[in-house]
């Protein structure tokens, strides 16, 4: 018996010793993309307690200590929101944009662009249904120049916010225009998709 209760004092030490951070989980976005002129309110749900909120980099992005995260220059940073020793993050991207685009929307998705962010095209898009997709893209130019002819699909899903992030990387920031189509797709099959000509700023 004796022998019992030490194995579980040591236990709880450990427990104790290793605490687990619930990286993201309770925090109302995970991924932010904001355009310049913008700003977003973090907050931490399902838990009690002082939350003390920190940019990785003020340069980029400053947080206050009601969670309003504000753009200072394009770049990235990441945003921890820590309570009781747990900590919420959240990967900031802020764009050169002075505005979101809305470049598509029907009744399941829309599409909204964010702006570039050093050689990252951000784009944003809301799901409107319950269902889970996979999102490609095909056709993906700038410029005129064919930069992706198939990109890596990625699942695009119903969460919380209902949102889902995507960057697509290039290797110059002086754009005029960028075009493409974007498929969404379900068990290897296309459900919907649509072309799109975005005229940057």
């Amino acid at each position: 018996m004796k022998r019992f209760l030490s194995i579980l004092l040591i236990m709880a030490l450990c427990i104790l010793a290793f605490p687990i951070n619930a990286y993201a989980s309770g925090i109302n976005k995970q991924t932010l993309f904001l355009n310049s002129s913008e700003t977003y309110t973090l907050k931490i749900t399902g838990v009690s307690g002082k939350v003390t909120w920190k940019s990785s980099d003020e340069s980029i992005a400053t947080i206050s200590k009601k969670g309003v995260v504000t753009p200072v220059s394009v770049g990235f940073t990441n945003i921890t929101g820590t309570v009781k020793g747990v900590k919420y993050e959240c990967d900031v991207t802020v764009t050169s944009a002075k505005k979101d685009y809305t470049f598509y929307e029907d009744d399941k998705v829309k599409a909204i662009y964010k702006g570039i962010s050093n050689e990252n095209i951000c784009f944003e898009f809301i799901n409107k249904t319950n269902n889970f997709y996979f999102l490609e893209t095909t056709d993906f130019n700038v410029d005129g120049t064919l930069y992706y002819k198939n990109h890596t699909a990625i699942t695009f899903y119903k969460k919380t916010d209902n949102y889902f992030m995507y960057k697509a990387k290039i290797d110059k920031t002086d754009i005029k225009n960028i075009s493409g189509t974007f498929n969404f797709t379900k068990d290897n099959k296309k459900v919907f998709g649509f072309d799109y000509s975005i005229d940057i700023e």
